[in-house]
């Protein structure tokens, strides 16, 4: 929310034509957003839950296949032995207060010949995933680049790292000035074009990871599961809002405008709204009128928040609240 001038408690905001809009990579990070789960794994009896990133690639009967870092669901103990967790839980962007344990699979690479495991957990029936998502292209140095998972949130940093070299010997995108942190891999490493590859070294120092297309052949050729993710064909289809913004006028819908998450958010909750209005009845469909009157009043006192990112934090919370408000009518 780069748009935004504080002036004392008052929020001024500029003309929109002035602001910088999403770029292309940020936009297409956001559409990916529900392809991408977190994972919680404990490694030893008495060991604290990791948490680390994996993103569905395909679907083996009534289950998602799901990849990640080995490194985030095995390890060593204390004592140098090997440990797994044979049933991480796994948590989805589209319903986050649902929790699933997933089963880690058998299949794994040698040590030293990669960070890859494989992940089955039963398809929830709210979930949607692009499988328009891969990039066909080799990446080139200063190709700017996206994470999508950082902070044990769905978090997409506002500014992009660049690739610093692809080491096609070794089977690694190293990349610049990502803003990567602990927690990061297993998650997805994003460009213009789609996902390029998977997230294994996760530090503000270093980010690597593995590119999307020996991924695919182990999974796929090699492991035998099913894979269905396919190269994008076009550029990314900004989602949402729910509403024209060339006709928004109030501060909190130009705000929503610009950035892209929250507008695909918006678009989210206007047809979860529109989806529990329908198989209500009349009484209960006035009682869900008023809740969302409600909300929408909640919503816009974000703008009395200080600080262009106190808030966007504020209405990123307010619609992830609007939304398990609407889930349970």
């Amino acid at each position: 929310m780069r748009c935004l001038v504080l002036l004392g408690f008052s929020i001024v905001l500029l003309g929109r034509h002035a602001c910088a809009q999403p770029s292309d990579g940020e936009v297409r990070a956001t559409a990916l957003q529900a392809n991408v789960v977190k994972i919680a794994a404990t490694l030893g009896q008495n060991g604290i839950p990791q948490i680390g990133f994996g993103f569905i690639v395909g679907q083996q009967g009534s289950h998602l296949v799901i990849v990640t870092a080995d490194h985030v669901v095995r390890g060593q103990d204390p004592d140098g032995k090997d440990v797994e967790d044979p049933s991480p839980v796994v948590t989805f962007y589209e319903s986050q207060g649902y929790q699933a344990h997933a089963q880690l699979q058998s299949v794994s690479l040698p040590k030293g010949r990669g960070d890859l495991a494989l992940l089955l957990v039963p398809r929830p029936d709210f979930i949607h995933y692009e499988t328009a998502s891969i990039s066909i292209n080799v990446p080139s140095r200063g190709t700017k680049v996206w994470l999508l998972g950082r902070g044990a949130d769905w978090n997409i940093p506002a500014t992009p790292g660049v690739v610093a070299k692809y080491d096609q010997f070794y089977n690694r995108i190293k990349v610049e000035g990502l803003s990567a942190a602990v927690g990061s891999s297993g998650g997805p490493l994003i460009s213009a074009d789609g996902i390029l590859g998977m997230i294994v070294v996760d530090s503000s120092l270093v980010t690597e990871a593995t590119p999307i297309e020996p991924i695919q052949h182990q999974v796929h050729d090699v492991w035998r599961y099913d894979w269905r993710l396919t190269p994008t064909s076009a550029p990314p289809i900004r989602r949402g809002p729910s509403y024209s913004c060339t006709d928004a006028r109030a501060p909190v819908e130009v705000l929503i405008c610009q950035d892209a998450t929250l507008a695909s958010l918006d678009l989210d909750l206007n047809e979860l709204y529109r989806t529990t209005q329908s198989r209500l009845l009349p009484d209960r469909q006035h009682q869900l009128l008023l809740s969302q009157r409600s909300w929408i009043k909640e919503r816009d006192k974000c703008l009395q928040r200080i600080g262009a990112s106190g808030v966007r934090d504020c209405l990123l919370q307010a619609y992830r609240e609007g939304m398990a408000v609407l889930r349970s009518f």
